[in-house]
């Protein structure tokens, strides 16, 4: 007796995965600087897009021609802070950026501000 060969197998279907390529967050909105004695108090709106991980903080840092940069770096929970020693009278312009562990965000600039004597 002669028996036909096997029916060749269909081609399994295997699983594909996706990953996502994780980013650094997007920029910060609604930043808004005020002028204080020395200082500015900067707030902001989080990022709608952490980059696909938890935001870990943000930096802060402020600048003025002719002048050191200041930077502060706050935990995530927070959208709002003072940034201290800054010369009075001279125009200083805040930068926002979220941070995740893949590092800093796209940079938000806030509006000029002149703090006091």
């Amino acid at each position: 007796l002669l028996t036909s060969p096997p029916e060749p197998r269909s081609a399994v279907n295997k699983a594909v995965t996706f990953t996502y390529v994780k980013s650094t967050p997007a920029a910060p909105t609604d930043v808004v600087a005020k002028a204080a004695v020395k200082s500015a108090v900067v707030s902001w709106t989080a990022p709608a897009d952490n980059g696909g991980s938890p935001l870990t903080g943000y930096q802060i840092t402020a600048t003025a021609k002719g002048q050191k940069s200041v930077v502060v770096k706050v935990s995530a929970s927070t959208t709002k802070t003072v940034v201290s020693k800054l010369a009075a009278g001279v125009s200083w312009t805040l930068t926002v950026q979220a941070l995740n562990k893949l590092g800093a965000g796209l940079p938000a600039l806030s509006n000029p501000v002149t703090p006091i004597s």
